[in-house]
């Protein structure tokens, strides 16, 4: 009788705090019922103690915590591709993950640089994708591991970032067992043919080492390619950040409070409810 009872008040309270949660996501989203799923479970263990700890330890702590939520995934390392050589290397005195085919098709190079909003993530986090990529391009892949904001803020992710595409493409020599090698010789890469790519806030670094490079009318790269970049910080009133509250307004899905805390995270500046509260409302740029 009982444990009748206390299953009962168990699912009794499960259901309760499912249906005080429930926010309804757009009925045209992909995968809904996942998603729905989902974006309640990252309320529980992200969003809302996320906002408890920002409340009584600070927006740094805040930042440390997403780390460890994320790390949590990764405990548990999971079995490299046999056809994917997976190593850890420095290129221009910054860490970098380098994945290298077994089955060649050519000498290119994609050099990819990770999201996570500056100040999250780590290269090793995307084996998957980058082996998927080594496997069906048949180039090397180099997944750069940036220092992270806000221990690190601009410009030093954006530095390491440039560093490793130097590295890859200028004649630096590197002494190894008394023979001196160049960075793209000792990758057996076509330094002509490199590729810079990147995600949301790896996409914004990728874009900007190419444009120093240009400015400079150094510009080796080949191609470089941006997924849902992150492309300014000047208007939060836009249709893309208006959509957020026109039609996920209380999820947890990205919103324009936690890019704003990225974003000052980067600039070097406090990620407190004031700042945060000042970029939101557009108030941060001069008329």
């Amino acid at each position: 009788m009982w444990i009748i009872l206390y299953w009962t008040s168990v699912c009794l309270f499960f259901l309760v705090a499912i249906f005080l949660l429930y926010i309804p996501l757009p009925s045209d989203i992909a995968d809904r019922k996942k998603l729905q799923l989902l974006e309640i479970l990252l309320r529980i263990v992200y969003e809302y103690p996320g906002d408890l700890i920002d409340y009584l330890f600070g927006p740094r702590i805040r930042n440390q915590y997403i780390r460890l939520l994320i790390a949590i995934g990764y405990i548990i390392p999971w079995p490299h591709p046999s056809d994917i050589k997976i190593t850890d290397d420095y290129i221009g005195g910054t860490r970098v993950r380098v994945y290298a085919p077994h089955e060649k098709r050519g000498k290119s190079a994609l050099v990819y640089i990770h999201g996570g909003g500056w100040a999250t993530m780590k290269a090793a986090y995307y084996d998957d994708l980058m082996c998927n990529f080594a496997r069906h391009l048949g180039v090397t892949v180099f997944s750069i591991d940036y220092r992270l904001a806000p221990e690190y803020p601009f410009p030093y992710p954006v530095d390491d970032c440039e560093a490793v595409v130097n590295d890859l493409y200028y004649s630096r020599l590197v002494l190894h067992c008394l023979i001196r090698y160049f960075s793209w010789a000792r990758f057996d890469i076509d330094r002509d043919q490199i590729c810079i790519a990147g995600d949301s806030a790896g996409g914004n670094l990728a874009a900007v080492v190419v444009q120093r490079l240009t400015r400079r009318n150094e510009c080796f790269i080949k191609c470089q390619v941006l997924i849902y970049p992150v492309i300014h910080v000047f208007g939060f009133q836009l249709p893309s950040y208006l959509a957020y509250y026109e039609k996920y307004n209380g999820t947890s899905l990205l919103n324009p409070r936690a890019m704003a805390r990225w974003i000052l995270h980067y600039l070097g500046l406090p990620a407190n409810k004031k700042n945060v509260d000042t970029l939101i409302a557009n108030q941060h740029i001069s008329e």
